[in-house]
């Protein structure tokens, strides 16, 4: 008779057991990261299991070495034959052939339209002229499978996540060649290099990837921008000369963060603001935008990733920044901290624009933490900030949130929500586009998807209704679209494309 014990299943039906619990549990109650969880839920189980293999299922010692070396020969030969290609916005690598290379060219592919200046408009900064991603002025069709969207030119572009700025006939990017940091002024009806400015530096992460982040903004007869690394340039528009510069991480005795500076230069006045994150009350900096020279420099938060913009709330202007640790709100005039307010101690990558109406201030962010509602009240010359409502129904990562009519859209965690300004009550959420971006044009939604394809969604607080969609990149975009008029510009890390929409 055969000592051998008979192979212990239980384990290992436990261990399915509870990665179908895990995958359930995900599916309807965990928002977040959904596809990050479900990728180390997998990883788990797989471990689980080997170790179930090795140590409790009692099969033949012979056995269990030829599972172990054929597991070992499948993973040796997976990853020598792939090589991960991108990460995406929920953290999870999607691979590619090892031996493929992504090669650059300045070639232009045209389309069959050719771009009307008339009909194009100034689109002269991060999120268009109210840096609210709203676009005033134009009617698009509804059908686009009827009339669908005319590519007037496509082309190469360098490694980065900035966006369009367009001032007439300049369309005007960030992007990054080899060890050059570039500031890329393109002719909008063309697609061709115009002028071109360079910095040698070079930011990289392993999951936020390479180049340049903020978008350029475009100010009478300049460019200001700000590179990853914390370089900001003021350029003239027509040929790309070097106006002045500075370092602000390195003079404001700022630290770099994690994913590289993503802030877009706000110009008011004689002023270009933007966040340096020195926590010696030169949290938010000024400097006057002709010459470069400081002006002022208020709070002490170190950066994130956000914006700053500026609000009239209870009667008085003021900058408002998201920040790593809080929510502040700035005097133009001199830097200093009208109000304040804690956000997370974890410091999470707060990125959306704030939206205010009246008197109250809606902030969020991802990785769980979602949104609050802070009412602004001003008594003796005072403000403060205190909590309406906190939820967790808005929880936008790269994208802005839009206001329409009492309701706020964004997407949530990737995916189209509307919720309740007032409230924060949810009303809908559907369409997984991941974290790609979202403007608004008149009645309708654009959303361009991390997966490189719009989609035109209907603006309502009753329903998700979605009326098309578009191929355009076909792969990973983060970066915000671009639309100057009817012509609309998206690109990512890798190719820019420039289509006619179809308007009535």
């Amino acid at each position: 008779m055969s000592d051998q014990k008979p192979i212990r299943w239980w384990p290992l039906w436990s261990i399915l057991i509870l990665d179908i619990g895990l995958i359930l549990w995900m599916q309807f109650f965990q928002e977040t990261l959904q596809s990050f969880l479900m990728m180390a839920s997998q990883i788990l189980t797989f471990l689980l299991a080997f170790l179930w293999l090795m140590l409790l299922s009692r099969l033949k010692f012979k056995i269990r070495l030829y599972w172990l070396a054929g597991i070992l020969v499948t993973i040796g030969l997976f990853f020598a034959i792939f090589r991960i290609k991108d990460i995406s916005g929920d953290l999870v690598p999607t691979f590619t052939w090892r031996w493929s290379e992504t090669k650059y060219s300045s070639k232009i592919t045209r389309g069959e339209t050719t771009l009307n200046q008339e009909k194009a408009s100034d689109y002269t900064q991060y999120l268009g002229q109210g840096r609210d991603g709203i676009v005033h002025g134009i009617k698009l069709e509804r059908d686009w499978k009827k009339n669908p969207p005319k590519l007037v030119w496509q082309r190469s572009v360098g490694l980065g996540w900035s966006a369009f700025a367009v001032k007439g006939k300049f369309a005007v990017t960030q992007e990054q060649h080899d060890e050059k940091e570039m500031v890329v002024c393109y002719e909008l009806d063309s697609g061709k290099v115009k002028w071109t400015h360079e910095d040698t530096v070079r930011h990289t992460t392993s999951q936020g990837g390479v180049g340049p982040r903020a978008t350029p903004t475009i100010n009478d007869k300049f460019v200001y921008t700000l590179g990853a690394t914390g370089i900001l340039n003021c350029l003239q528009l027509d040929d790309g000369k070097k106006i002045w510069s500075v370092d602000v991480v390195e003079v404001n005795d700022a630290e770099l963060p994690q994913w590289g500076k993503s802030c877009s230069p706000l110009v008011l006045n004689n002023l270009v603001v933007v966040s340096a994150g020195g926590t010696n009350n030169n949290s938010l900096v000024a400097y006057d935008k002709t010459t470069g020279k400081f002006v002022w420099g208020g709070g002490t938060d170190s950066s994130s990733y956000s914006s700053p913009d500026i609000f009239t709330i209870q009667g008085v202007q003021q900058i408002l920044i998201f920040n790593r640790h809080t929510v502040a709100s700035h005097n133009p005039k001199n830097g200093n901290v009208l109000w304040e307010h804690p956000w997370s101690k974890r410091g999470s990558a707060n990125i959306a624009q704030p939206i205010v109406v009246g008197n109250q201030v809606l902030f969020a962010s991802s990785y769980g933490i979602g949104s609050k509602l802070f009412n602004i009240s001003l008594n003796d010359n005072k403000f403060t900030a205190e909590i309406e409502w906190k939820s967790k129904r808005m929880k936008p990562k790269f994208a802005n949130m839009i206001y329409q009519d009492g309701y706020v859209y964004g997407l949530d965690s990737g995916v189209l929500g509307c919720i309740d300004f007032k409230t924060g009550k949810r009303m809908w959420r559907n369409g997984r586009y991941g974290h790609g971006q979202v403007i608004q044009v008149d009645d309708l939604f654009i959303v361009h998807a991390e997966a490189g394809y719009l989609a035109l969604v209907e603006v309502n607080s009753k329903e998700f209704k979605e009326l098309c969609q578009f191929p355009t990149l076909e792969e990973k975009s983060w970066n915000p679209p671009a639309l100057a008029g009817n012509y609309l510009l998206v690109r990512n890390h890798r190719k820019a494309v420039c289509y006619e929409l179809p308007i009535k």
